[in-house]
């Protein structure tokens, strides 16, 4: 049965997203987003040693690739394996800060976009 037709799972999406933090967007992103897609990379350097911030972005990062997934899915569009073993949550801290250290000016948003892209497709 797919994702979209299952009621516990749209609960705990919904319920999710609204437990995000908010935090100060650029007058660019003003109005798009709010919360942890936009902290900048530059803030992410900075918070690297703050075990519960880098945690919190992880777990992010988790809930990001579920909803894109189900979006997918009720589109029946590709989806990603977020259950690889490329995507633990050690791996997916480091490969934030990796690409943070490259461009600074990023958001968290484009972070875990990229490394989405890099996870293996599940099959059909």
């Amino acid at each position: 049965m797919r994702l979209a037709k299952q009621p516990i799972f749209r609960v705990a999406v919904l319920t999710g997203l609204s437990l995000l933090p908010t935090v100060s967007a650029s007058d660019e992103n003003s109005g798009k987003a709010v919360g942890l897609p936009m902290v900048p990379c530059s803030k992410i350097i900075e918070l690297r040693d703050d075990r519960t911030s880098m945690d919190l972005m992880v777990q992010w990062t988790y809930g990001f690739w579920t909803g894109w997934n189900f979006a997918n899915d009720v589109h029946g569009k590709f989806q990603k394996n977020v259950l690889h073993a490329s995507a633990n949550s050690e791996a997916i801290e480091a490969r934030i800060l990796a690409y943070c250290y490259e461009k600074h000016d990023e958001l968290l948003f484009g972070a875990a976009t990229d490394l989405f892209m890099e996870l293996p497709d599940l099959p059909n």
